[in-house]
């Protein structure tokens, strides 16, 4: 979690491969690359601009992608669209480390679900971004956006619990390189908000987002911190905005910020916890 990565932004071309890299296999991470949160579905000639790999190369990686689950084909009315496929999650959270985590939160999540009545994310930093690694859906038809595997930008909704519970060298060096592009009208875009927002996050301990990723939803989140009082994760409900009025986000927010409690407390209980 105290490692800072440096990632490429969707859509942003690659740089050239340096000797002893192979063309091929930069090619093939440039068409899975193109994929994002915002653009989960693709055309052929989607991945190919984005990728900036000409359209008949972008059909024979794909073809071999599909083969390995890597990449999966959508079957949708009038046109052949893709999406990242199981595999790429599998590894995901693999190369997270945060299977022990994951272990430790569910049980608590699907509680948290049942009480709420809405659906609950875990999501663990990644470089600027945090990056969604479980999930518990809510019964009803009409849901939050998030998936897992999805990831988000740490100055919108729940994540910039993260950004307000790292530690302080850390993030003051993470907020200085971040580039506040706006998601809805209502994303801070400027330093000063989100630095007087994370105070305030500090301060009561969870954070209410409106509508900061998705528009008219709502998110609600609460730390789950380290030994030191350093964020590992974030846990958030949530929902459409009109399903949580003002009147329930204080209640809605303890029943939160309990469950965060609980699962950091599983966490540094399991074995070797500490070691």
């Amino acid at each position: 979690m105290g490692v800072l990565i440096k990632l490429r932004r969707p859509g942003e071309a690659a740089a050239r491969p340096e000797k002893g890299e192979v063309k091929s296999v930069d090619r093939a991470l440039a068409i899975l690359r193109a994929f994002d949160h915002r653009s989960s579905r693709l055309t052929i000639q989607e991945i190919a601009a984005r990728a900036r790999v000409p359209r008949p190369s972008v059909y024979r990686f794909i073809k071999t992608l599909m083969r390995h689950d890597f990449v999966a084909e959508l079957d949708e009315p009038g046109q052949r669209s893709y999406t990242v496929g199981p595999a790429i999650l599998e590894l995901g959270r693999v190369g997270m480390g945060e299977g022990d985590l994951r272990r430790c939160a569910i049980a608590v999540m699907r509680m948290l679900a049942e009480k709420t009545g809405e659906s609950i994310y875990l999501s663990v930093r990644q470089g600027n971004r945090a990056i969604c690694i479980e999930a518990v859906d809510a019964a009803t038809p009409l849901r939050y956006g998030g998936r897992v595997g999805f990831a988000y930008p740490l100055y919108a909704g729940g994540p910039k619990v993260i950004l307000a519970y790292l530690e302080p060298g850390l993030r003051d060096h993470i907020i200085k390189t971040l580039d506040l592009k706006p998601l809805t009208r209502n994303t801070i875009d400027n330093r000063r908000e989100l630095l007087r927002r994370l105070e305030e996050i500090r301060r009561r301990g969870y954070e209410v987002s409106h509508g900061e990723i998705f528009a008219g939803t709502k998110a609600i989140a609460a730390p789950i911190l380290d030994e030191d009082g350093h964020a590992l994760a974030v846990l958030s409900m949530g929902a459409p905005e009109e399903r949580v009025p003002r009147a329930k986000e204080a209640a809605l927010a303890r029943i939160v910020r309990q469950s965060a409690n609980e699962i950091t407390q599983r966490f540094h209980r399991k074995p070797g916890a500490g070691a």
